[in-house]
């Protein structure tokens, strides 16, 4: 789907609007019996639904068939009675049906895209940030102004697991890691396995290399009571 699809919904509501006005002036001004006008109301609801939802789809769908029927009573060219026809339910179907099914397309494939970035910069075992999205957020904060804190951390024996325990063994205490190192951040902070046994942790609100030496020594000893052994440095 384009990026105008996923990434500027607002822009498709201003063009379904402006969209709208343009098929009503026309239909107002232009439209005679036989000419067809009417069914250029699809483009805009198709521009609604794919900004919005298939509720939103179905409702611009509606609101296009009741607009067409207003002002087809104020167009002189033509009369009332020769709106209510088969042809105008025909309108009327396909438009709600258009819009829900574009809409519901355009959301379903957001939520995918959404899944997919996040699949993207995620680490697959541990849930934390992967070491591409790491970097990302890294630069970011160092374009900022304000201080922050790097904490870089080993875990100790992961090797000696693996060895005696076998990988599976080892992937479920890096997972624990991962979950403690959840349960310690703050909002704002960022963490991130950026190595086979190494973890990284951005914390934003840490302005002095006291202070994020002191953080650094209470995560060791907060995580060593979880019984797992890191060695950070700052």
């Amino acid at each position: 789907m384009p990026a105008a699809v996923t990434h500027h919904p607002r822009l498709l509501r201003i063009a379904s609007i402006l969209c709208f006005l343009s098929v009503g002036a026309a239909l107002f001004w232009l439209e005679v019996p036989g000419l067809g006008i009417p069914h250029l109301i699809y483009l805009p609801v198709a521009l609604m639904a794919l900004a919005t939802s298939a509720r939103a789809g179905a409702v611009a769908g509606i609101c296009g068939t009741l607009g067409y029927l207003a002002l087809g009573v104020l167009n002189p060219q033509l009369r009332s009675p020769e709106l209510l026809t088969v042809s105008t339910a025909m309108i009327a179907l396909t438009s709600v049906a258009f819009g829900t099914l574009i809409g519901w397309f355009a959301a379903s494939n957001r939520r995918l895209v959404g899944q997919l970035h996040e699949v993207a910069q995620r680490d697959f075992l541990t849930g934390l940030l992967n070491m591409r999205a790491f970097e990302e957020v890294l630069a970011a904060r160092a374009a900022m102004p304000s201080p922050f804190a790097l904490l870089l951390a080993d875990l100790d024996g992961l090797k000696e697991v693996n060895d005696r325990d076998g990988h599976h063994a080892g992937n479920l205490l890096l997972r624990r890691v991962a979950d403690a190192l959840k349960q310690e951040l703050r909002e704002g902070d960022e963490a991130a396995r950026v190595g086979g046994d190494e973890f990284a942790l951005i914390l934003p609100a840490l302005p002095s290399p006291d202070e994020a030496e002191a953080t650094a020594r209470r995560l060791e000893r907060r995580l060593e009571r979880r019984g797992l052994w890191l060695s950070f440095g700052w």
